[in-house]
């Protein structure tokens, strides 16, 4: 069977906690999932998949196209035969972060080394899209970029972002970082890789309570992922398998992602880039 790649972006529309599971001996008591290796926030393939077929169920009567896609539950279909899915999901990657500003209610911070992460794997995955190029070329053009913050601005010239004064970059090359626009959004920052590290090892801590006729029952700290924050993920299909691309326009590509729906929480948006 031969299989074609997608790349997609996956836009936070409110704030997403999905949980890591570990224990944890600290303040916060419930951290988000991160990449063992470079500490970043991610989305594990596996809560990935979980919500997408939770998502697909709620909006798909036709159980045979939702077990082509995800496999059958337990791994055995209607017939009791085993049947994985036809589909293969990856792990999404941290893209951008919003933080705040000055002069705007918040920028988008990225760093090269992200782009770099995405530019890999869209190679190793073989992913066809006329984007890839582009963004290849992004990080040519930003490769000499990483001293001090730059706002990818042609109308703001200087900002504090998070207590760090940033710079305009050079207008002149605002036209081939176009690509950056439409896979994050606009007010983009671009940040050291280190200074981006550090601003992601630092997400939002928000206290939750659990009352009983007023009185507290249950005091904890939860770490979120704010919204505005964009990942990217890779979904591998069959080369002439629609199914995936029709339950995203269904959905009008909103879907829940982590913990806590009940508030709010974890409501994302997919844009096949």
């Amino acid at each position: 069977m031969q299989y074609t790649t997608d790349l997609y972006t996956i836009r936070c529309l409110t704030n997403m906690h999905v949980g890591s599971g570990d224990t944890n001996y600290g303040i916060i008591d419930k951290q988000v999932q991160r990449d063992v290796i470079t500490e970043m926030p991610i989305i594990h393939s596996s809560s990935m998949k979980g919500a997408l077929r939770q998502h697909a169920e709620m909006l798909l009567s036709d159980k045979d196209v939702i077990n082509d896609i995800f496999g059958s539950e337990n791994n055995k279909n209607s017939d009791g035969k085993s049947q994985t899915g036809t589909h293969r999901f990856f792990t999404a990657q941290l893209l951008s972060l919003p933080v705040r500003s000055d002069t705007k209610p918040f920028f988008r911070a990225f760093s090269l080394a992200t782009l770099r992460q995405l530019c890999n794997d869209m190679v190793i995955f073989n992913v066809q899209s006329a984007s890839k190029t582009q963004i290849e070329e992004v990080c040519e053009v930003l490769n000499k970029k990483t001293d001090k913050i730059y706002l990818l601005s042609d109308t703001i010239n200087s900002a504090i972002l998070e207590d760090q004064k940033a710079t305009a970059i050079d207008k002149q090359l605002l036209p081939k970082l176009a690509i950056l626009t439409k896979l994050l959004g606009d007010n983009l920052a671009l940040f050291p890789d280190d200074d981006f590290k550090e601003l992601v090892k630092n997400l939002p801590v928000i206290a939750r309570n659990h009352l009983e006729n007023g009185i507290s029952k249950n005091l904890w700290y939860e770490e979120i992922v704010p919204r505005e924050s964009v990942f990217y993920t890779l979904i591998a299909r069959p080369l002439d398998n629609q199914d995936f691309q029709c339950l995203l326009r269904i959905a009008n590509h909103i879907t829940q992602i982590g913990a806590n729906a009940s508030i709010g929480y974890g409501f994302c948006k997919f844009t096949k880039l």
